[in-house]
């Protein structure tokens, strides 16, 4: 089981603007054979050198992303995380319609979690740089 964003999916929260410094670990431009080594940086990562380290989030970090309520305007959004058939789900929730806006439905809980961060980006809900 991963507990940590992959490198694709490092550089797409990065791309899609989301702060280096909310990482909590970083991918080690370092080849090791075949692979390359996830790590906790023994650095401060408002420092990191990110030309030879990748950051990387844990489960943990990408959590503490998610906002805990978002208001725009007047309207307040929540989530539900909860158990399902196919492993975890997301929904994402109007509070003052009571219906569901978005639902996420992985078989791992940082996929889900990941997926719900990706589209709250791209769909406005969290902005570049938080």
């Amino acid at each position: 089981m991963k507990h940590y964003t992959s490198i694709e999916q490092s550089k797409k929260l990065l791309k899609l603007g989301l702060s280096a410094v909310s990482a909590d670990l970083a991918w080690r431009n370092e080849r090791l054979g075949d692979r390359i080594k996830c790590f906790t940086p023994s650095f401060d990562t408002t420092c990191a050198n990110w030309d030879k380290d990748l950051p990387c989030w844990s489960l943990g970090a990408l959590l503490e992303i998610l906002p805990k309520n978002i208001r725009i305007v007047s309207t307040y959004y929540y989530y539900e995380l909860y158990a399902s058939t196919k492993g975890y789900a997301i929904d994402f929730i109007d509070t003052d319609k009571l219906r569901k806006l978005h639902t996420v439905e992985e078989e791992s809980l940082i996929e889900a979690v990941y997926n719900m961060i990706v589209w709250l980006f791209e769909n406005g809900y969290i902005k570049k740089g938080e």
